[in-house]
């Protein structure tokens, strides 16, 4: 499968994410029951795991209205998430 390089403006949503390897064509969301000043540590690592796993995106989900709607921006916004 081709591989492209993303807009220089990828992602382009703010969020609770690290960025990893935009050829990959996986992205990693772990949705969370905690507020964010208690997120523990365990959740920050599994997020890291997704990253150097080779994930394009690794990141948490808060909120169910603006939190998915900002995680499909940033999904579609790179032609080589599938």
């Amino acid at each position: 499968m081709r591989k492209v390089q993303p807009h220089p403006e990828y992602p382009p949503e703010d969020g609770r994410y690290l960025r990893g390897n935009d050829y990959s064509p996986a992205a990693v969301v772990i949705i969370l029951t905690y507020d964010a000043e208690a997120i523990p540590p365990e959740i920050e690592k599994l997020v890291r795991t997704g990253v150097e796993a080779g994930a394009a995106l690794s990141g948490t989900l808060q909120t169910a209205n603006i939190g998915i709607e900002k995680v499909i921006c940033n999904i579609v916004a790179n032609p080589n998430i599938r």
